[in-house]
């Protein structure tokens, strides 16, 4: 398994981890049901390189905006100081971005949306 793969793997075990489904951006099943949490990864280019990339969590309105908000605290908190995830051939660190979130101005009929940005940083070869 090469870098890309790996944290590619890494992301995937960590966006799954806050009790809603993780999908890739533009993987997600048909049949899927809010709330859910997409993402987009970047793969940093090397050893000790830093990209940016954004998530977006995806809740029904008619549940108002606290479960939504909730979320966004547990993930915040889990990247607080930054979280180092393992992956084959070292880590990454995952960190939050600048701006952390903003909900999204105008989402589709009966959705809600929060955006996320994250930094990455590639600690294995």
């Amino acid at each position: 398994m090469g870098p890309s793969e790996s944290i590619n793997r890494a992301l995937n075990t960590f966006f799954n981890g806050f009790g809603i489904p993780g999908y890739l951006e533009d993987n997600i099943p048909p049949a899927a049901s809010l709330p859910y949490l997409t993402y987009k990864p970047a793969v940093p280019g090397g050893w000790n390189e830093e990209a940016s990339f954004h998530g977006r969590l995806w809740y029904p309105s008619s549940a108002g905006r606290l479960p939504i908000l909730q979320t966004e605290d547990k993930i915040s908190a889990a990247l607080a100081g930054g979280l180092t995830v393992p992956c084959e051939g070292g880590a990454i660190l995952l960190r939050k971005g600048t701006p952390w979130a903003q909900p999204m101005d105008n989402p589709p009929e009966g959705y809600l949306c929060e955006y996320l940005n994250f930094e990455i940083t590639q600690l294995c070869e």
